[in-house]
């Protein structure tokens, strides 16, 4: 290193004398280290939340879609059958035997899943020892599973109808089915016929009641967080949390 360059680096460091230069230079360089980083911290946070909103847009946008095709199937549904599936299917003493989605299956654009709705027996229950194969159905696109999902497992759904206590539909919440996210403790099978969205639990908001409306959309807490809805007229709406 050029004398007169050293001699300027250790005066303005506060360093001076051959036997520490060593350690004043060590010094420096971790400074500058610690400099870098610091800058290097101050352009990743802002790239690094570039990509998540990226990536959330797209996600939403793909839940979005996967919604529509549902919708697109409960508007033929309505067309063939004059009214909406019910929410679940019975037997004669009142046991649930299946849900409204296992009802769709031949409306959705995939007709591997209409070879699917054939096989299933319709006249036991969704957890029966045959019906189980279906719950998780490997090689087609998960259609009731939102991809933002963080805690689901394989067959588990984050759409579900929102119902009065009788198991109807209910117009005048003009939300025919929405988003529910999942849980550790609380994943449902997208066969199973006991978990939907009651009318009751939605009047709060959405993210406001956990059996309500609820999603893992915007799950950092940077951007506008809400959930997804599909309205009586097959429209798919954001909507956002409460203010």
């Amino acid at each position: 290193m050029n004398e007169k360059l050293k001699s300027e680096i250790l005066n303005a460091s506060g360093c001076s004398g051959e036997a520490i230069v060593g350690g004043c230079l060590t010094f420096l360089a971790l400074s500058s280290l610690l400099i870098l980083l610091t800058w290097v911290g101050f352009i990743s946070f802002p790239t690094s939340s570039m990509l998540y909103h990226n990536n959330e847009s797209f996600l939403r946008d793909k839940c979005q879609r996967q919604m529509r095709e549902i919708a697109f199937a409960l508007d033929l549904y309505h067309r063939e059958h004059g009214e909406f599936p019910p929410a679940f299917t019975t037997d004669e003493y009142g046991t649930l035997l299946h849900s409204w989605r296992v009802q769709i299956l031949p409306y959705l654009q995939d007709k591997a899943y209409l070879d699917i709705y054939k096989k299933i027996r319709l006249d036991e229950p969704w957890n029966s020892k045959w019906n189980q194969q279906f719950h998780v159905i490997s090689g087609l696109t998960p259609v009731f599973n939102c991809p933002t999902s963080m805690e689901s497992t394989g067959g588990t759904t984050t759409y579900y109808m929102v119902i009065d206590d009788a198991g109807r539909v209910v117009p005048e919440s003009g939300i025919l089915f929405a988003e529910r996210e999942i849980k550790r403790d609380k994943q449902y099978n997208w066969m199973n016929p006991n978990y939907e969205i009651r009318f009751e639990d939605i009047k709060e908001g959405v993210n406001s009641n956990p059996n309500g409306i609820t999603s893992d959309h915007d799950y950092m807490r940077l951007g506008n967080p809400g959930a997804n809805i599909c309205t009586f007229n097959f429209e798919i709406k954001w909507i956002p949390n409460n203010p």
